[in-house]
């Protein structure tokens, strides 16, 4: 699989995630993304000052990031390392029992499927998203992570997955079945053929 690394990339990326202060024994919740005003971070500040037994790792760039890192100064849990290439980006997948998908809930969001959830799933993440609608009801019915917001706080689901690891590897089991099943390139781009030879047969 494109996603397997050699003994000696998972070494050297784990030593550079070590030199960014990240501990390896410690519970570990991922971003990865562009950080610009589609995303809402605050939820995540809020959670990363009362779960001093959990890291945040938000990798990426972007037009927010020196806002980010101000409001965030005196928060050693939370770790902005910018872009990170597949080889730390698996490492530190394999380290996490969570990924962020933090979208404002904005219709185009609320009713379509954004790229972060299917990149969650794709590294077997449960996903942590405050989005109603369609990702909502994918995680619920696939039971892939949580919704947080109004009804549960961030640091609560959180916390659910640190206190409960049997739930959170379920959550990675099911995350990575309902990538297989559902989003991988080979199986949709295949549905996508047996669609439009049908489209075809029909017009015969």
């Amino acid at each position: 699989p494109a996603t397997e690394l050699s003994k000696i990339e998972v070494s050297v990326a784990k030593k550079w995630w070590n030199t960014q202060g990240v501990k390896v024994n410690m519970p570990t919740v991922l971003f990865i993304g562009t950080f610009n005003s589609v995303f809402d971070f605050n939820p995540i500040f809020e959670a990363a000052k009362g779960l001093e037994n959990c890291q945040f790792v938000l990798c990426g760039d972007g037009d927010y990031l020196p806002l980010l890192k101000k409001k965030t100064q005196g928060l050693d849990n939370i770790f902005f390392p910018g872009w990170v290439d597949r080889s730390k980006i698996k490492v530190i997948s394999d380290m996490s029992i969570a990924s962020l998908a933090p979208y404002r809930n904005i219709d185009n969001f609320k009713v379509n499927m954004p790229n972060k959830i299917v990149d969650s799933l794709l590294l077997g993440l449960p996903i942590l998203s405050p989005l109603k609608g369609e990702v909502a009801a994918l995680i619920k019915n696939n039971k892939v992570g949580y919704t947080y917001g109004s009804n549960i706080s961030l640091s609560e689901c959180i916390q659910a997955l640190i206190d409960n690891n049997k739930l959170q590897k379920q959550m990675s089991i099911n995350a990575k079945k309902l990538y297989r099943g559902e989003f991988e390139f080979n199986k949709v781009y295949n549905s996508l053929v047996s669609h439009l030879e049908k489209i075809a047969d029909i017009g015969k």
